[in-house]
């Protein structure tokens, strides 16, 4: 017994494992209070990825229906008509392939004067 007492100290077995199973019952109520606060803010994150996705569903659909009303548009009746001429001009060659600028000139009836449209096309 007394080498059990030289081990241990001064305090008995129970008083070593009461303080043991304080500790173990403070951690685990520490523990319990991590994993909720992790749970509250997963559900949060949540209810912000869905008002987000909300928001973009908004968004698209003001952009398909501005896309719908752009592709229905008749131009010859706004008074433009098809390209006068059609000019390739060669670009710089910045990749392997050859670069052309495609420029096609429009009449606009109302105003009376030509317009322009430069666009670029890789061959």
């Amino acid at each position: 017994m007394r080498n059990l007492s030289r081990i241990t100290g001064e305090y008995s077995p129970v008083s070593v494992l009461g303080g043991v199973t304080a500790l173990l019952a403070i951690s685990y109520v520490a523990l319990i209070a991590t994993v909720m606060s992790y749970a509250a803010l997963q559900v949060e994150f949540a209810q912000s990825v869905r008002t987000d996705e909300s928001a973009v569903a908004a968004l698209e659909s003001t952009y398909l229906a501005q896309v719908a009303s752009i592709t229905t548009t008749d131009y010859q009746t706004l008074g433009y008509h098809k390209p006068l001429a059609e000019y390739f001009v060669p670009g710089t060659k910045e990749t392997a392939l050859n670069t052309h600028y495609s420029c096609e000139r429009y009449f606009d009836r109302v105003s009376g004067s030509f317009w322009s449209r430069l666009s670029l096309a890789h061959y």
